[in-house]
């Protein structure tokens, strides 16, 4: 099994209710992967044209955006 696909199991066993109709699961995997999509070309899509201390900090960014959704109500703190 993939990494993702073994995240993608992690957040499903943990969030997804067991009774989750087939609908409602191929959704939420779709948004999961999409999420995933994005933030892999986040991170390699500019890695060529910025310096070292620029990719640093928008991985620090990018760590502190995430700890600000996690934080808020209705979140769950996945």
């Amino acid at each position: 099994m993939n990494n993702i696909e073994l995240a993608w199991q992690g957040y499903k066993d943990k969030i997804m209710p067991a009774n989750a109709p087939a609908i409602q699961i191929q959704e939420t995997r779709r948004a999961f992967y999409a999420g995933a999509f994005t933030m892999f070309n986040l991170i390699t899509g500019c890695a060529e044209d910025i310096t070292e201390e620029m990719y640093a900090k928008m991985l620090t960014d990018i760590q502190a955006e995430l700890n600000k959704f996690f934080m808020q109500p209705g979140s769950n703190g996945l």
